[in-house]
């Protein structure tokens, strides 16, 4: 993924992905935004701004408790860098 600039481009690489998996979360349970929304506990233009992509305001730490409330579980995996492989 092109950092096309920013700073912060992982972070925001990895909110992105997060993000859809929110969608897909709430497109699994079939539920309305309306709904989606009080389970987050966020209002609906919220959500629906956050699913269009505004991801300022949202910590990586809250979009994966958003995931949690939605009944997903998230695993980090870490391993090492190509450098350090042996």
């Amino acid at each position: 993924k092109a950092d096309l600039g920013y700073k912060n481009y992982k972070e925001m690489a990895t909110k992105a992905d997060l993000v859809i998996e929110i969608d897909r979360a709430i497109k699994k349970k079939k539920a309305p935004q309306t709904k989606a929304a009080e389970i987050l506990r966020i209002s609906q233009p919220k959500l629906s701004e956050l699913l269009s992509g505004c991801l300022k305001g949202y910590s990586v730490e809250r979009l994966i408790l958003f995931l949690n409330k939605l009944g997903q579980n998230v695993d980090i995996v870490v391993t090492s860098t190509a450098d350090n492989r042996e």
